[in-house]
């Protein structure tokens, strides 16, 4: 072996970047080796004696995103040239043999650069001592053409295309299997597995106890093996839809059975999934046989130092096991346990003979990993059925198992992804999505019988279907969020189990104890039914708002709190519930003395709500504080300041709202009567306040009614300033106004007041004609028309311009115009306004 790495250059840091998750990090380390390459400062010898960097350059594309596959691969073929590394392929024997397939398939690169590598990786072995060369039947180069069968990521079916002896057979192709041109599987077949008749023998005539099968069976063999011969598997799963016997314990075996054989096969899948598993060195101090597994005992002897499975202890031979932990300290070797040709082992393979005549037949009638775990949901799921607990709890354990399956083998693709086998796998997918929304309402506390009187109502029952309703709901979950994305789930969400996910939302201890895959689900309905998910979101913000009125009610009864930020917070938050509760004694205890601006944008939407009855309500209670704080008892009272607490409905646009309600008239008048209650700043701020809706006012007025008089009492034509009336222009507006009203005695009233007004105009004398030689007799119906004419009909649209108007108008207020012109402009204004 050559000289290790220099010392003055940092060649760990860089190895360790080429395995960096970010791509862009990855191809800053390789152009770094590739600049030094080029300007001399290190050479190839200096590379190739670290067998960490072949590692690196091969798991370089099993990134999802990588690039400069090209230069990666000429790397590769550049030190592939240099003779010292024929020693170092061999120690990553597994990523050269299999590495090519991915590369080419993923890649699309030439066969050129591919078959240079694995050509000189072939060629190394003559290279290497003879007694670490391989037997006769050593591993032949795959055809890349072929769609091959792996595990790696981006790769369709087995590891590689498994050698075969002359004489054997042809293999079944990924189009015998199904697999041809699917993407969607990161995992479907494991490596083939030879056995000796032994151990055929053993499995073959394995009918214990379920107990057996997982204590032993499954602990001694790879759990591969029951795929690829699946007549126990099968057995298992046919337990599971077969007739109920002996009150179901054989049912329940078989379901401990098959989760203590998916334990296993997941352990497999990740041993298999394991960069270390392929880049492994192989022990040369065997010989290799052409069905070894990729995983070496001297890497064995390494990580299984204290195994204390009594399965284990006393063997010797090197093959792995169902638990993906390979090999044995035990120490002993006395050859008393029995070889097996699934390991390593030569004396096992030259002991016994191996199953090769029987590979091809047993290929066609393996199970993949979709086909089984599609097999065990579509078996299992029914059971969730029974209202038996323990049955239940072991069966959700078994699909949470499987699951973890499903998802690490299955890519979001399926349901795009047209190849035999991914179409297989979908329909049975979304069957079984079906079967659980079945479940979902079967279990669902609104198909329980609630007769409180029924003998047969248990409340154990409830409490089951309780737990088994959480833990579909978790199922559920967990198949949607990696599997079906919200782009894709149109087609697989079938109207069933919207339906259901629509009523699991609204659950509110799911919500509660569950809130992330509350929020999962209201995805999914919003994406698919954006009227129920408008629903959800309007019932959720009203029982939000009856949380908070609860809250305020009690905070309402603490004096301390009672005028709190947050106490008003909450009374904002309580609003949007009211018209459901309607309760009273929120509108009572809404507090309007500070925070006004707050308060007033709150009390506006009481005084407008659209429910009358609390319309109503909220008046009564308004009229009520002005009752209690506007009263000669507590203006009598020495300092008083009682007044102030009902500044807060001294507001123009709280005053219009009062106005305007019909309701309000006793209230109204209350204020109009309290100018003696209230302090004389009180007093003149609610008659500037009151501007606004005076003319609304002045509508009530009549002769009649308290309301009525007190109006007409404000337009009195006393000639006064007093800041404590309305000013005199104010007055004259009113009553105009007046002059308008359908009651004669009001208009009459009116007309004095008027007649007072031009009289005692200044400069009235000078003007013709004189008024008070004037018949006002009948100047009561000056403003009312004979035929009244309805403001809603439609009159047409006028002949005439806006701009036009204006300029008769400017031509008639003009100074400079003759009085000829000015008379001729007012008869064409008097025509327009007809």
């Amino acid at each position: 072996m050559g000289s290790t790495l220099r010392q003055d250059v940092d060649f760990n840091a860089l190895f360790k970047k080429l395995g960096h998750h970010l791509d862009e990090i990855r191809v800053r380390a390789l152009e770094n080796i590739l600049s030094k390459l080029e300007h001399k400062l290190i050479c190839d010898s200096d590379l190739v004696q670290e067998r960490h960097l072949f590692i690196r350059l091969l798991e370089w594309f099993n990134y999802p995103k990588s690039s400069r596959h090209s230069d990666v691969l000429n790397l590769l073929c550049r030190l592939s040239e240099v003779l010292e590394n024929c020693m170092r392929l061999p120690d990553v024997d597994i990523g050269l043999d299999h590495a090519p397939e991915c590369i080419y398939q993923r890649h699309n690169h030439t066969e050129t650069t591919v078959d240079t590598i694995a050509t000189r990786h072939t060629q190394d072995y003559s290279l290497a001592p003879s007694t670490n060369a391989p037997s006769e039947h050593g591993a032949r180069l795959p055809d890349y053409r072929e769609p091959p069968l792996g595990f790696f990521e981006g790769c369709q079916g087995d590891l590689g295309q498994q050698p075969m002896t002359p004489g054997s057979g042809s293999h079944p192709t990924a189009a015998d299997l199904g697999l041809e041109g699917s993407s969607c599987f990161r995992m479907t077949i494991f490596p083939w597995l030879s056995l000796t008749p032994t151990d055929r023998h053993v499995i073959s005539s394995t009918n214990s106890t379920c107990e057996f099968l997982s204590d032993v069976v499954f602990q001694d063999f790879p759990a591969e093996i029951f795929l690829q011969r699946p007549n126990i598997v099968k057995n298992l799963l046919s337990l599971l839809s077969g007739p109920i016997k002996e009150g179901g314990v054989a049912r329940l075996q078989a379901v401990r059975t098959l989760a203590d054989y998916v334990t296993c096969l997941r352990s497999r899948i990740r041993c298999h999934q394991d960069p270390n598993f392929y880049t492994a060195k192989q022990d040369f101090s065997t010989t290799p046989t052409p069905f070894s597994t990729p995983s070496s005992s001297s890497s064995a002897n390494q990580n299984g130092g204290g195994d204390g499975r009594p399965s284990v202890i006393g063997w010797t031979d090197s093959r792995p096991r169902g638990d993906g932990r390979d090999g044995d300290t035990s120490g002993s070797s006395t050859g008393t346990s029995r070889a097996s040709s699934v390991g390593l082992s030569p004396e096992g393979r030259r002991g016994e003979p191996i199953d090769l005549e029987d590979v091809p037949a047993l290929q066609y009638l393996q199970l993949t990993l979709p086909q089984f775990c599609t097999q065990v949901l579509e078996r299992a799921l029914p059971l969730l059925r029974s209202t038996d607990q323990v049955i239940t709890m072991e069966v959700l354990h078994l699909l949470h198992l499987t699951l973890d399956i499903v998802i690490a083998m299955v890519t979001p693709g399926l349901w795009q992804d047209q190849s035999m086998a991914a179409r297989e796998c979908s329909e049975k997918l979304i069957e079984s999505l079906d079967v659980m929304a079945d479940l979902l309402k079967f279990h669902h506390h609104s198909n329980l019988k609630s007769d409180p009187d029924d003998t047969n109502n248990d409340p154990g029952d409830l409490v089951q279907q309780r737990q088994c309703l959480v833990g579909l709901h978790v199922l559920l979950a967990r198949i949607l969020d990696p599997l079906v994305p919200l782009d894709k789930c149109r087609g697989v969400i079938s109207e069933n189990l919207l339906s259901i996910m629509n009523t699991l939302v609204y659950d509110e201890a799911l919500s509660n104890t569950l809130p992330d895959l509350q929020l999962q689900l209201l995805g999914y309905l919003q994406y698919l039914d954006d009227g129920r998910y408008s629903v959800y979101v309007a019932t959720a913000t009203i029982c939000q708002s009856l949380q908070r009125t609860c809250k305020f009610m009690n905070l309402a009864q603490e004096e301390a709190s009672r005028l709190s930020k947050e106490t008003l917070s909450l009374c904002e938050g309580a609003f949007d519930s009211l018209p459901y509760h309607r309760h009273m004694n929120y509108i009572t205890e809404t507090h309007y003395e500070d925070h006004k601006a707050r308060y007033k944008k709150l009390l506006l939407q009481l005084l407008a709500h659209p429910i009358g009855k609390l319309r109503l309500g909220v008046f009564t209670a308004v009229l009520q504080c002005v009752k209690t704080n506007l009263s000669v008892l507590k203006a009598s009272e020495p300092g008083s300041t009682s007044c102030e607490k009902v500044r807060f409905i001294i507001d123009a646009d709280i005053l219009y709202e009062i106005i305007v309600a019909n309701a309000a008239s006793e209230l109204v008048t209350h204020l109009l009567k309290s100018q003696l209650l209230m302090s004389p700043a009180l007093w003149q701020l609610m008659l500037k306040e009151l501007a606004r809706a005076l003319p609304i006012l002045q509508s009530y007025a009549s002769v009649y009614t308290v309301l009525g008089t007190s109006i007409l009492a404000m337009l009195e034509t006393k000639p006064s300033t007093s800041p404590s009336e309305i000013t005199q222009g104010e007055k004259l507006w009113g009553t105009l106004r007046c002059m308008l009203s359908t009651d004669l005695k009001v208009r009459s009233e009116a007309l004095k007041r008027l007649f007072w007004y031009l009289s005692n105009e200044e400069g009235g004398v000078r003007r013709l004609p004189i008024f008070s030689e004037l018949n006002v007799t009948d100047l009561a119906n000056l403003l009312i028309v004979d035929t009244p004419r309805s403001l809603d009909n439609d009159l047409g649209r006028s002949v005439f311009q806006v701009d036009g108007l204006w300029k008769v108008y400017a031509i008639f207020t003009s100074l400079s115009v003759d009085p000829g012109m000015k008379k001729s402009a007012v008869d064409q204004l008097a025509i327009i306004y007809q």
